[in-house]
């Protein structure tokens, strides 16, 4: 008995904490599980709210659809018509482009036509001014060959002259020549009589120099008497100036004043005189 209940004790010792532990394990495994099924539950309300919106948003897809489908069906319609409209347009546009198609190969043709006219009129009108050209060429190579007998008879006839002026210049230049030596001749002939009278005339210069001495001697002679002649004008112009001016004092009436004034004057031109001819 002993030995059981110290077993016992033992696994009470052992299992207890340990159901304990599980226990409390258990516990908080079903907190857990609460709180995840309160999560579940909140999830699924969730779910159902989310799956009535899904279905609202399906119904609302399936009237959008009914409205789209209504919508590509008139749009179907249209497109119909304007597809036959626009098939009755490009056959008529294909029929007014054949119809230009054919007036423009028509005017073309016209064209052509009027081409090929003007061509050939053009054709004959180059030939006729080649034609024309051929005989203003053979007109001018006539006149070029007339010109040129021209030219070659002017330069024989320059020729000619030519050679005549060089005989004439040939002459002149010897007449010249003759004429130059003439001259120098009666250069050199002038030249001997010109030392001849340049010889005279320097033996006439010493002798006028020798005047000239003589005369230089008079004319220093001259000048001082001519300085002593101006001494004594100028003491008889200022004795004169002297009584001029007594007179010219003493005088009242107008007539004597007049008569004195003419006679200075006089006396005036008389002194200018022989000044003048004192400096000449």
């Amino acid at each position: 008995m002993d030995v059981m209940e110290s077993i016992r004790a033992g696994l009470k010792e052992l299992i207890l904490p340990e159901l304990d532990r599980l226990r409390e394990d258990n516990r908080e495994l079903k907190a857990l599980i609460q709180l995840t099924n309160k999560r579940i539950d909140d999830v699924n309300i969730h779910m159902a709210d989310q799956s009535r919106r899904i279905d609202e948003i399906n119904k609302r897809i399936d009237s959008v659809r009914d409205e789209l489908v209504g919508m590509i069906k008139d749009t179907d319609k249209k497109i119909d018509h304007v597809r036959t409209e626009l098939v009755g347009m490009i056959q008529e546009t294909n029929r007014r482009v054949d119809s230009v198609r054919d007036e423009l190969v028509g005017m073309i043709q016209e064209t052509n036509k009027r081409i090929d006219s003007v061509r050939e009129e053009l054709v004959e009108m180059i030939q006729e001014t080649n034609r024309r050209v051929d005989s203003v060429r053979d007109e001018l190579v006539g006149m070029i060959k007339d010109t040129d007998k021209k030219i070659d008879h002017v330069r024989t006839e320059l020729v000619g002259m030519i050679q005549e002026n060089t005989k004439r210049i040939d002459s002149v230049r010897e007449e010249l020549v003759g004429m130059i030596q003439e001259t120098n001749r009666r250069i050199d002939s002038l030249r001997n009589e010109l030392i001849v009278m340049m010889m005279d005339n320097t033996k006439r210069i010493d002798a006028n120099n020798m005047r000239i001495d003589d005369l230089s001697k008079r004319i220093d002679v001259t000048n001082d008497r001519i300085d002593k002649l101006k001494s004594e004008l100028l003491s008889i112009m200022l004795e004169m100036s002297g009584r001029i001016d007594q007179l010219k004092e003493t005088m009242v009436r107008r007539e004597e004043a007049i008569d004195l004034d003419r006679r200075v004057y006089v006396l005036e031109q008389h002194v200018e005189t022989i000044q003048r001819r004192l400096a000449a």
